[in-house]
């Protein structure tokens, strides 16, 4: 009997359910190797995990902002999204940065592969911050993924320069409207 009675709730509820990726675009997540890096983030190039870290003590933000000590050769930090509702949207994605005796630029990079005919095609949209402010200053990198995507979509932040810088809040939004979370799939 029981076994019955969560078998028809499950037909009725059915249309509630979403495939959805979780968003941790203002570092609030932990990953699994702890304060070093946040949850879905990537870490590229020269910077280790020592000079990467969530900080509590200067965050803009919820309880965590992400400190680089960057170091003169470049290095990537990169977050993924899976393409179904961001596809032939207007994507906006807005961040949050601070420096201390930071010296350099840092890079936002959107980019995606496209199924056009037998190969594919990148593309890319960038914003290059030449400069960064000892206060929080926000910047935003705006795109319309025009394309259906073969793949994921990768967010980069590229850090070219030399000392310290904290990141948080980054959001994205489509069409205007702020996601906490993307469908992944079309509802059941």
């Amino acid at each position: 009997m029981y076994k019955k009675r969560v078998f028809i709730l499950l037909l009725i509820c059915q249309h509630l359910l979403h495939a959805q990726q979780p968003l941790n675009l203002s570092f609030e997540t932990k990953s699994l190797d702890g304060l070093t890096r946040p949850w879905g983030w990537n870490i590229y190039g020269s910077t280790s995990l020592e000079s990467v870290g969530m900080d509590s003590t200067q965050q803009l933000h919820g309880k965590y902002s992400l400190r680089i000590e960057a170091h003169p050769s470049p290095s990537v930090l990169s977050y993924r999204f899976l393409p179904f509702e961001l596809e032939k949207q207007n994507v906006s994605i807005k961040s949050w940065m601070k420096g201390g005796n930071f010296k350099g630029k840092i890079s936002l990079l959107l980019f995606y592969y496209t199924n056009q005919g037998p190969s594919e095609s990148l593309r890319a949209d960038s914003l290059v911050i030449e400069s960064i402010n000892a206060d929080w200053s926000s910047h935003t990198l705006q795109t319309i993924i025009k394309d259906a995507v073969a793949g994921e979509i990768e967010f980069q932040i590229i850090v070219e320069g030399v000392g310290t810088i904290w990141l948080d809040h980054f959001s994205l939004s489509i069409n205007g409207k702020s996601k906490s979370t993307l469908e992944i799939a079309p509802p059941f």
